[in-house]
Parts: C-alpha cells; structure tokens; sequence
C-alpha cells in the first residue's frame, strides 16, 4: 500500500509541472427553482439531477428543505428548447422525508424516471420510483425489498426504455450492492455477491447500461489493505449473474463509469490523497485488450471533485468538476474536456458552488445545474448554459460572447424597475418580459442597435406580485433572468 501511494505521488507530481490548457467557453446563467426566494434550503446531491431528451428538453431535480425544518420534499421542473424553466412542483409525498434525486429519461417514448430515498419515521429507508402520468401526476412504486435501503440510488435507462436501478443495502455487517430492472417485463431486484469478502458500507454504486440492457456497475469496497474498486456485469440483460473485477490497485476512488456509443468504458474517479484532502480527479478507461490504462490525472493545478460526465459520440470526455477551497469548503464550478487530446479547463462559476451535474444536448450545447448559496441555511439551484457548442470545437478559439445583461435595479421593484445590457458590436437585440407561466408580457426592445451600454425601464404597475423573467436574444446567444414585482 505504502509503494502504492508513492507511485501515485510521484504522478501527481510529475503530471504537476504540464501547464493546465484553458479554453476561452463563456458560461450564462439563468436560475430553474423560481422559489427560491423563500429562505428554504433547495440542494443538488447526486450526479444524476439533469436530463435531456432528443428534443433538447431539459429536466432537473432537486430537494427543497420544508419551512418548517422536517425533511426535504423532491421538486420538478422542465425548459423546453429555447424556453423557460417550469414551475416547479413536488414529486415526492410532501409530508415524508425525501431525499437523493435522480433523474432519467428514455430516448424513444420520452418517459421520465425519478428516483429517489423516501425515509420512514426517519429511521427507516426505502427506493422510490416515479414516472410521470398522461395527467401530469406521479406514479410511485418501492423498488426495495428492505428498510434499510440507502440513498445515492442510480437509474439509468437503456435504448428499449427499460429502467435499471442500482444502490446500496444498509447492514450492521456487510452492506451489499443491490441491482434492480424491468427488462424481463417485470421487476427483478439481485443483490451483487462479489465474494471479496469487502466491506461495501461506504460503496456508493455507479451504473452504466449497453443499448440492450446489459449492466455495468462500480463501487468502492473496503478491504483489510484499503479501499478497492470492483466492477460488476450482468452476463445478460436484466440478469442476476455477475462477473466481478477487482480493478487494478492504482485505480482507487469513488466515481463515474460510463459506456460510450462504441461500448468502451470510461471511469473518473476522485482520489484523497490525505484525510479527504486534498482531492484529485482521474480518469482512466478499458482498452481493446480488456485492460484498464493506467490513470491519469485531470485537475493538476486545483482540489476539486468531479461531479458528472457526458461523453460524445466520439468518446471525448466532458466533465463537471466542483473546487475545493480551504480544505473542505467548495469553490467555483468547472468545466473539462479532452475533445483536443489534453484536458482543457474553462470555469464557469464566479461564485461558491457545488454538485454540479452537466449534459450536452443534440445542438452541442452544455447545460449544468449547480447548488449556489450560503450552504445549511438558504441555497438556490442555478443553470449555466454554454454560448457555443462544445462538441464541434475547433482548432481555433471560441468566439467570445458579445453581450452582458446584468441584474435588473431595483429588485425586488415597485412599481418600476431599470435593466441595463451592453453590447460590443451593431445587432439585433430582442429583450421580452414573460410571467411564471411563459406568457411573454411586453417587449422593450426589438431591433439593430449599436454597440455600447443600455438602459431600458420596465414598469409593472398593471401587474400582479410575482416572479417575472427578461430575456436578452440575439441571433446567436440569448440569457433569462428573474426579477420579482411586489406590491
């Protein structure tokens, strides 16, 4: 073990000295959770709270804190392409403790998945599975087998619709993975016997699935030497025999596995060099061969974990990484990718964020929903947007966005309220005031300007209190805000 954490000392050092490659990708924001002005707590805990359709539909899930303290209930929401976000609505028992949402579509039928932990008398633990009704409720159904089912459950959903299920099986012994799907057209629950005789109570499960349904699942045991990952396949779709690999010594973290469209795995893994700091992220992959390459490290210039993984057709990777400030306290959001050989870095954050979740949608644009806020006491879910494509990048530095819209003045207004924007070049700009529900309300603007700094004044005195949103267009680009009239 000792030679182990030698070895990969001297990579994390020699890998240290290559300068890291920035990539010049402008991130804007625009907020999901249209409540979160409500002094509640709403939280991102999984790696698995975004997901898009082939439409370019974006959904997102998260856990809003109850005012009254006891428990979390789970929230919904959706933009469509092009669009604003949903009001949010729960998709949980808003009475029970919810926690640990995860999301997932399927590609053909469009159906969503939500899963999440549901705690009973806040002891107790069970896996809840919602889909979404013709009528736009929400069907629920247990997963488990237990009561001591732990949170972190990962779905996926492979490209007939099935949903796959994977988490982990509390016990004062030995916990155990647990795998559970439809693919025989009923619900099969398996628990995973590696027969490593490790200890699976800290292994937080990662699944993957083929096209047809054939799962790929890591996690983290610990042995009497340390901590080892194992991975787990399914020899048939749906299935409950496994094969398991005991993955080489110096591929050691909590991650991410994720098949590409070629059936190539990819693992990224965070590694804590000492008491969980500081973190580093590594990714490694299987070879033609059957052999995973030797690791290599991401982030050589900050802390930071990685939070979620998209991978295009090619098999490029794109990252998500939250940085580690101060020892436990979380930075800022960045954004990662190796499409040109080496990894490339652009941040997208400016202020404290954390669990970040990324998807590229079918145009190339990147998506990544974040925790943003002071942490225990109020925090707010926000949406970054890539204003380019990021899978057809180029040799070439990406075009700079040419415009900022900044927060409207006075905020919340009554009844009137100034939005200032700049511009560096002549275009068309459009800027709309819409309500919660998407009725675009009135027009400021609406042609060629030159370039340099505006303001425009939005009276709302025939309105209603309420949250209102303005969007900035152009032919290229465009960003939403929120703004609250209150009488």
């Amino acid at each position: 073990m000792k030679a182990f954490f030698q070895k990969l000392l001297f990579a994390v050092i020699i890998l240290s000295i290559i300068p890291i490659q920035t990539i010049n990708c402008q991130w804007i924001t625009g907020h999901i959770d249209t409540l979160t002005h409500d002094h509640t707590l709403n939280h991102i805990n999984t790696s698995k709270s975004i997901a898009i359709d082939e439409l370019n539909t974006i959904y997102a899930v998260w856990q809003k804190r109850r005012n009254n303290l006891q428990g979390y209930t789970i929230f919904f929401s959706k933009k469509i392409a092009n669009g604003i976000w949903s009001t949010p609505i729960p998709v949980s028992d808003t009475v029970k403790n919810c926690s640990y949402p995860s999301i997932v579509v399927a590609k053909r039928t469009h159906n969503i998945f939500i899963v999440y932990t549901e705690y009973v008398e806040n002891i107790n633990s069970e896996i809840i599975l919602a889909t979404e009704s013709e009528k736009g409720n929400w069907n629920k159904m247990n997963l488990s087998n237990s009561s001591w089912d732990d949170g972190f459950a990962m779905p996926e959903v492979d490209s007939l619709g099935n949903i796959h299920v994977a988490w982990k099986e509390l016990s004062s012994k030995d916990s155990k993975i647990k795998y559970c799907s439809n693919v025989s057209g009923s619900w099969k629950t398996s628990i995973l016997n590696d027969n490593f005789f490790g200890d699976n109570y800290y292994a937080l499960p990662s699944l993957t699935v083929t096209q047809i349904g054939t799962a790929h699942i890591m996690y983290n045991s610990l042995f009497q030497n340390g901590y080892r990952n194992i991975h787990a396949q399914n020899n048939s779709p749906g299935g409950d025999q496994w094969q398991f690999e005991e993955l080489p010594e110096e591929v050691n973290g909590a991650g991410i596995i994720q098949l590409d469209k070629i059936g190539v795995l990819h693992f990224i893994y965070n590694f804590a060099g000492g008491f969980q700091y500081p973190v580093k992220v590594f990714y490694t992959r299987k070879n033609k061969r059957g052999f995973w390459i030797n690791p290599e490290c991401v982030n050589n210039e900050f802390n930071g974990s990685c939070s979620s993984v998209d991978i295009d057709k090619e098999g490029k990777i794109y990252l998500s990484l939250d940085s580690l400030e101060y020892g436990f306290f979380t930075g800022k959001i960045y954004y990662a990718t190796n499409k040109r050989g080496a990894w490339e870095f652009s941040r997208v954050s400016d202020t404290s964020a954390s669990i970040s979740n990324l998807k590229i949608d079918n145009s190339g644009i990147g998506h990544i929903i974040s925790n943003v806020g002071n942490g225990g006491h109020e925090s707010q879910i926000v949406e970054y947007e890539s204003a380019n494509n990021l899978i057809n990048i180029s040799s070439q530095e990406i075009e700079v966005i040419d415009f900022a819209l900044s927060q409207n003045y006075p905020n919340p207004f009554n009844p009137s309220t100034t939005i200032t924007f700049k511009i560096s070049k002549r275009q068309f700009i459009r800027l709309t005031i819409y309500d919660i529900t998407g009725k675009k309300i009135d027009n400021l603007l609406e042609r060629v300007i030159n370039p340099g700094s505006y303001k425009l004044t939005f009276n709302g005195t025939n309105l209603t209190s309420g949250i209102y949103f303005y969007r900035m267009q152009t032919e290229k680009f465009s960003i939403t805000k929120t703004m609250i009239f209150l009488k």
